[in-house]
């Protein structure tokens, strides 16, 4: 079950090594991407970033908080690429900050009141912390999200889990 990471680190590194060790099912591919928080050096981008593993190879793809920190076109890339890895009965497991009716007043508040500690910059569809930073953290129009899921020919297996 190949999964791609986008965090180059020795932390990374380890744990990939030693699961792959003992499961030799799972491979990992870590990618030395670049991220405004993370890893500005990065040797590529998560908006050019190709999965390395063949077309309907893939039985399950975990992402879990990195789309909190890419941005609308780094998303669109991965949706791309994890679509064709997939194979027919294959699934992703994929973390957002999602807007809705019940996050949304939290975020978008009075001008007289304190702003959101994590969400202070409205892009439309997705909210930043800072456009300085914007891989700080990253919250999506759950509207959107579905969208892309379409354009991409995913589906979202309902219900969908809220929660932390």
């Amino acid at each position: 079950m190949p999964t791609a990471a986008s965090r180059s680190s020795a932390s990374s590194s380890r744990i990939s090594n030693g699961a792959s060790a003992v499961s030799p099912n799972f491979h990992f591919h870590l990618a030395d991407l670049a991220n405004t928080t993370y890893n500005r050096g990065g040797a590529a981008t998560a908006a050019t970033y190709r999965f390395p593993p063949a077309d309907e190879s893939v039985d399950r793809v975990r992402l879990r908080s990195l789309f909190t920190h890419l941005v609308p076109v780094e998303v669109e890339n991965y949706l791309h690429e994890i679509s064709p890895v997939l194979n027919s009965g294959g699934r992703s497991y994929i973390t957002w900050f999602l807007l809705d009716d019940v996050s949304r007043p939290s975020v978008r508040r009075a001008p007289d009141e304190p702003s959101h500690p994590l969400l202070r910059v409205d892009h439309g569809v997705y909210w930043v912390k800072s456009d300085e930073s914007p891989a700080a953290a990253v919250a999506f129009e759950e509207d959107w999200v579905r969208a892309a899921y379409e354009r991409h020919g995913l589906r979202v297996l309902e219900p969908v889990l809220q929660g932390a």
